[in-house]
């Protein structure tokens, strides 16, 4: 019992805070998580056996991705980035193979998706906007 609650405790400072370097360790940690979860599926069974995990995992890794944007609005000379983890793309790529699984991972990908594309898409129009702030001045100006 004293033992889980250590490891609580530790899991819970080690976990939080919201410096750039954290915030790449969850997002690795998600996609750790989730070769795992990929790693345990052998038939279409295995995958809606997993399927509220994945849909979970997705979630924490595009929280990661938004809230590391975030992170690096304020920090605009930071070089951090999520790369891509070759582990994560092998594993999905094999599910593919599997029939019906294609149609299963997109619908566990759905609502994380949507909300990263939400994001981006706000993000987009927030960019444009300072673009367009910037350059009014100019214009009413007689050169």
């Amino acid at each position: 019992m004293r033992f889980s609650i250590y490891l609580l405790v530790i899991l819970l400072f080690t976990s939080c805070g919201s410096s750039g370097k954290s915030l790449l360790k969850d997002a690795e940690h998600s996609k750790l998580r989730l070769v795992m979860i990929f790693s345990e599926i052998e038939t279409i069974a295995d995958f809606k056996e997993r399927f509220s995990k994945i849909e979970r995992e997705m979630g924490r890794l595009v929280d990661a991705i938004i809230e590391l944007d975030q992170y690096k609005r304020g920090h605009p000379d930071s070089i951090l980035r999520i790369e891509a983890h070759p582990a994560l793309h092998r594993e999905m790529e094999r599910i593919y193979s599997i029939e019906g699984a294609r149609a299963l991972m997109e619908e566990a990908q759905k609502v994380s998706l949507h909300r990263l594309d939400r994001y981006h898409r706000e993000r987009s129009r927030e960019i444009s906007a300072l673009r367009k702030s910037a350059y009014e001045p100019l214009s009413g100006r007689n050169l």
